[in-house]
């Protein structure tokens, strides 16, 4: 009876055990990087990885990853077990695995690289052994009426044995042991550079490579034994229960690589030599312990990043790691859409493009796991922008991102209201040419500033933000609750309700300090923009941005609490004449007012911006549970949509307009002449919205003094346009996006 895997000692140096699974204990106590060449080093093995390119010449590292005293990498990787922090020294797997094998001395260093696990198939039925008689007759001999047709000696497939489950945990007890032995000196190594910092020779550079190579391939056995075919379920948990993935990471990794980091240029070469060989030993355990795929697929990003991030002299070379990193982050968010960290990481990489990196620092604050060092990276975005004078690096940016990202800094940095105010002004004065100027590029770049208002009105994820605090209590419910629970709030909630924001006018030097006060300008600006993209009647580019704001305002609908503070700023009278113009053929019209969410079945039903709203705390209301199940939308698919798409936008719009209209609160659908028409609270609504007042673009506007450097013609075009205007004419063939392909990574 196979008895269960529940006490693993871990062996002493007095006990016995094979050859096969010793390890020099002095040969790890004399290696030291003191001395010219270690006494005893570890031998490097056969090699399972590609060759590491040779660097040329040194560079330096940019701000493209975390200084060394503020590293995020242990956070990340430690806290996927909920395992904030390693301790000095880890237990042994006891009560996991049977103690009663039996250990000799650890006394060979040179037998470290273990023999690998070995899965024995057992024999099909009826094949033939090796003992079994066979004819030696020719091929032209007769043969008898008693005699079998000869076969051939050669054996189909050749004998296996199955392996039992005292040798595959005893195979796991040996690596494990190895494990600690060299994950402690890896250890021991880090902290004595860190206390005593001093330069290194070639000798001892390949000491440590390896060293922290050895625990690599240490690692990989160990996970190839406990994930073998015949494994106990208990056996395959270990890994999980002992926190190996983010030990492997933690002592393999990432910390040898940080040493690394603070000893460039010098070792540049090594540096090239360790990101490259463990590339190569992750993407191998993703296709041999593919349990852990999302862990090894977000350490393919970090490592990529590494890569990118030293790369100083080719360019090109640059940008394909910084593709690749995008690449294995991306589908780490696909499988973890809550997870804040990730979106954090692809903000790094959206450099130099200011708005996207707005857009990913912001959506990992809102996220359901709020990722909390993006408040410390946001501070790179933000105060740059924030200085009396732009360096003259900014010039490749438009002026309208430079005023859009610098009015978020200000409320993020509580700055004050005015200078707010004027950069507000700013960029809304220059959103109509824009639209216009840009075309099919709008889509993504109004999504993304859409998503960063909405986060404006949730304080950038302040967890005692009026905002956050409603939507966190909400998400406590299930959504049929949460919608029934709506349905009797509105039904029963009087009509003459006071006006819940704030607007002070002044001139003096008000600052962004209470919550209320960030909500109350976040609404004004937020609906501002809106109530602008709406005039473009019949252009396609703005469907994705009105879309993210109108799932944001059903989402306000299932928490009434959140929608009595903003519903005095939506502009109703524009969003019920923009949805009456949707209507056309092909739509199905019992798909748009049914309550179901509408989804095709004959196309893909995810959108680009679905996924830029995947995983933000307010979308949580906006989508079925199985919704992303069979998720497939590609990077590069996104590169140029289907004509499907406007399609199934359309429908999504006029399914939330249906939805708002449900409540006969703001909005109402007549079916016999099919169109929206404002209810009597609506129109009292409308005409006490603030936002009009607070950004008075009645008159010519002035860009902020530290962008007059920045004025370009289209500037000028834009400003003679007259702000606040709509353009004459909408074109109707906007040219193709102009998206960057990403390579794919070879795994």
């Amino acid at each position: 009876m196979p008895t269960r895997v529940n006490d693993l000692v871990i062996p002493r140096a007095n006990e016995t055990t094979s050859a096969r699974h010793s390890v020099n204990q002095r040969g790890l106590a004399n290696l030291s990087i003191d001395d010219g060449r270690p006494t005893n080093t570890a031998p490097q093995g056969p090699s399972r990885k590609r060759p590491a390119a040779a660097a040329q010449e040194p560079c330096s590292l940019d701000p493209f990853l975390p200084s060394a005293s503020q590293s995020d990498y242990t956070v990340d990787k430690a806290t996927l077990f909920g395992q904030t922090d390693f301790p000095s020294a880890y237990p042994p797997l006891e009560r996991d695995l049977p103690a009663r094998l039996g250990y000799g001395n650890l006394d060979s260093f040179e037998n470290f690289e273990y023999q690998r696990v070995i899965a024995h198939r057992p024999g099909r039925a009826g094949q033939r052994n090796s003992d079994q008689n066979f004819s030696g007759r020719r091929g032209s001999e007769p043969l008898s009426e008693d005699e079998e047709i000869p076969v051939s000696p050669m054996l189909r497939e050749p004998e296996t044995r199955a392996i039992s489950e005292d040798q595959l945990t005893k195979e796991v007890r040996g690596i494990y042991a190895g494990i600690l032995l060299v994950e402690s000196k890896c250890a021991e190594v880090a902290k004595d550079q860190q206390r005593n910092p001093r330069p290194l020779v070639r000798q001892q550079w390949e000491a440590l490579i390896s060293l922290h190579r050895t625990l690599l391939n240490e690692h990989h056995d160990f996970f190839l034994a406990s994930h073998h075919p015949s494994s106990t379920p208990d056996l395959r948990n270990l890994a999980k229960k002992y926190s190996m993935p983010a030990r492997l990471w933690h002592h393999g990794i990432h910390a040898f690589l940080e040493l690394l980091r603070t000893k460039l240029p010098e070792s540049l070469e090594y540096m090239l030599l360790y990101v490259n060989a463990s590339y190569s030993m992750v993407t191998l355990l993703m296709e041999s312990v593919p349990d852990y795929e999302d862990t090894w697929m977000e350490c393919l990003g970090d490592l990529a990043r590494y890569r990118m991030a030293i790369e100083g002299t080719d360019m090109h070379e640059r940008e394909v790691w910084s593709d690749v990193a995008a690449y294995w982050y991306q589908r780490t968010a696909n499988r973890r859409p809550k997870a804040g960290r990730v979106q954090h990481h692809l903000g790094v990489l959206a450099r130099p493009d200011i708005l996207q990196q707005l857009f990913f620092y912001t959506k990992s604050l809102l996220c359901v796991q709020s990722f909390a060092i993006t408040q410390d990276s946001i501070h790179h975005l933000f105060d740059p922008l924030l200085e009396p004078v732009l360096n003259a690096s900014y010039i490749r940016h438009p002026p309208i991102m430079l005023a859009f990202v610098t009015s978020h800094a200000i409320v993020y940095r509580q700055r004050s209201i005015i200078k707010f105010i004027e950069y507000g002004n700013g960029f809304l004065g220059l959103l109509d040419s824009h639209i216009l100027r840009v075309g099919t590029n709008f889509r993504d770049q109004g999504a993304f500033i859409a998503s960063c208002n909405i986060a404006f009105m949730f304080e950038y994820g302040n967890a005692d933000g009026i905002m956050m605090k409603l939507y966190r209590e909400s998400l406590k419910f299930s959504p049929e609750y949460r919608l029934q629970a709506a349905k009797e709030y509105w039904a029963n909630s009087p009509t003459d309700m006071e006006h819940c924001l704030q607007y002070n006018p002044s001139t003096g030097n008000e600052v962004f300090t209470s919550s209320l006060g960030v909500l109350s300008y976040g609404s004004y600006f937020t609906f501002y923009t809106l109530s602008t993209v709406l005039k473009y009647i019949g252009n396609n580019n703005v469907l994705p941005p009105i879309h993210v704001c109108l799932a944001f305002i059903w989402s306000l609908a299932l928490v009434p609490q959140s929608m009595v503070y903003v519903q005095g700023e939506i502009p109703w009278a524009r969003l019920a004449a923009f949805l009456n113009t949707l209507y056309r053929k092909g739509l199905d019209q019992s798909r748009v007012e049914s309550e179901s969410f509408p989804i095709h079945d004959h196309s893909t039903p995810h959108l680009p911006e679905d996924i830029f709203m995947r995983g933000q705390v307010w979308a949580q209301q906006c989508y079925p549970s199985s919704f992303f199940d069979d998720f497939s939308i590609d990077e590069e698919e996104r590169s140029s949509e289907p004509p499907s798409a406007t399609l199934i936008r359309t429908e999504r719009l006029l399914w939330y307009g249906h939805r708002l209209a449900s409540f006969n609160r703001w909005i109402t659908f007549n079916r016999q002449d099919g169109r929206f028409y404002l209810t009597p609270l609506a129109v009292e609504l409308e005409k006490r919205a603030t936002y009009p007042r607070v950004f008075n673009l009645d008159s010519p506007f002035t860009l902020p003094s530290n962008l007059a450097l920045f004025n370009t013609n289209s500037v000028n075009n834009a400003t003679s346009m007259g702000p606040g205007t709509a353009p004459a004419a909408v074109p109707t063939r906007p040219a193709r996006r102009g998206r960057r392909t990403r390579k794919r990574p070879e795994n």
